[in-house]
């Protein structure tokens, strides 16, 4: 890749001042109907609409090679009014297509500070020229800074509105996948600081900054550009990238089926409960009361149906996200990078860990075995009412 750093990012140097180049890391899916053909000409359409766009100086389209160029699968959240019942959510068939490319696009970028998005309004902007690198599925921004500034929370997110927009040109769509679906945080919230040791012992080291849990420090053995840089750390980390964000996505699939079944349980025992209710009545309301549950059976049936097949995907689910979660630990061992994730996987990780599912499984088996037993009795009290019936009509002959 032969990206040249341009004078304007030079001057960025505050007159020869020590600088900090710094990086961070996000999952930045490119989606694509399904069925899409030639689907690695997408790059070159992206790179064309960064092209087009002002705000980017270069951008360059890698050669690609197919064999490592997959089109992978991702689930995306339940959208607000979604019918669940055609939604593949509870049978774990919910996905979207995502098109991943064997190397990164690179592209270069200056935009006005006062035009960039910050998080906090009493942020600075910590730079007007970026460099980043995005292969369907992980996206890097770095930056070069005084060594002296403090690494805020802003800087950088003008890109997430940048790739939107030259992946809707393209013909995509762009998905953010950040910490939880709430989370308008476009990046993990700890950043990498990167510090050029030549001549060092390790041609790879990591360490939090000081007590900053979202500053990683890493010290490469060489490199002598921003450039080199953010090479160094992709190179090294878009494996566990794409682990993490792998990981990420199927446990949020399986959070967000597990909120769809205690739904669904709340349905059947709310049913159920206003049911009984009914029958307390006085004799008259009692009645009209029944009348309008009259449907009880076929709709516990249906609450039932639905949860039975919720609590088979999501064991299967948890198994799958098991593999996943210990295939991550590996990867981010070999390169010491955990405390990278710490905060962006603390929370889900422990959710998971202590999901249980056992009252929604003996719930669902009392309702079902009470469900049973009152079709039953009713088959029998029907079977006896024939049986008398029968008899009394032998007995007139």
């Amino acid at each position: 890749m032969r990206l040249e750093t341009t004078n304007d990012q030079t001057d960025s140097a505050q007159d020869d001042a020590e600088v900090a180049y710094v990086i961070r890391v996000a999952t930045a899916y490119f989606l694509l109907s399904h069925g899409e053909e030639n689907r690695l000409d997408f790059a070159k359409r992206i790179v064309a609409a960064l092209d087009a766009d002002s705000r980017v100086t270069i951008a360059t389209s890698p050669d690609l090679d197919e064999a490592w160029s997959p089109e992978l699968t991702v689930y995306t959240p339940m959208q607000a009014g979604e019918e669940i019942a055609t939604s593949g959510a509870l049978e774990g068939t919910r996905h979207a297509h995502v098109q991943m490319f064997s190397d990164p696009i690179a592209f270069q970028l200056r935009v006005p500070a006062k035009n960039q998005p910050k998080v906090f309004e009493s942020d600075e902007i910590p730079s007007e020229d970026y460099f980043v690198l995005w292969n369907g599925a992980t996206l890097l921004v770095a930056w070069e800074q005084r060594a002296e500034d403090r690494v805020g929370a802003s800087g950088g997110h003008i890109v997430e509105e940048v790739l939107e927009q030259a992946a809707t040109t393209a013909g995509g769509d762009l998905m953010i996948q950040a910490c939880n679906p709430q989370c308008k945080y476009v990046f993990l919230h700890t950043a990498i600081r990167v510090v050029i040791e030549p001549g060092s012992e390790t041609d790879w080291s990591t360490s939090l900054a000081g007590n900053h849990a979202d500053l990683l420090e890493i010290v490469l053995d060489e490199g002598d550009s921003l450039i080199d840089a953010a090479l160094s750390v992709w190179y090294r980390l878009v494996g566990p990238l794409r682990e993490f964000a792998g990981v990420k996505n199927r446990g949020r699939q399986i959070l967000e089926l597990e909120q769809i079944a205690r739904a669904d349980l709340d349905g059947l025992n709310r049913l159920h409960h206003e049911r009984a209710s009914a029958t307390q009545r006085r004799v008259g309301r009692r009645v009209a009361a029944l009348w309008e549950f009259r449907s009880w059976r076929r709709t516990s049936r249906f609450y039932l149906a639905r949860l039975w097949l919720a609590l088979g995907t999501l064991e299967r689910l948890r198994r799958a996200w098991r593999d996943d979660y210990l295939s991550f630990l590996r990867s981010i061992e070999e390169e010491h990078v955990q405390d990278l994730f710490t905060i962006d996987s603390y929370e889900e990780v422990r959710m998971i860990d202590e999901l249980d599912l056992s009252l929604i499984e003996s719930a669902v088996q009392h309702a079902d075995d009470r469900l049973s037993s009152n079709i039953l009795a009713l088959a029998t009290a029907g079977g006896a009412i024939a049986g008398a019936v029968v008899a009394g009509l032998i007995s007139l002959h």
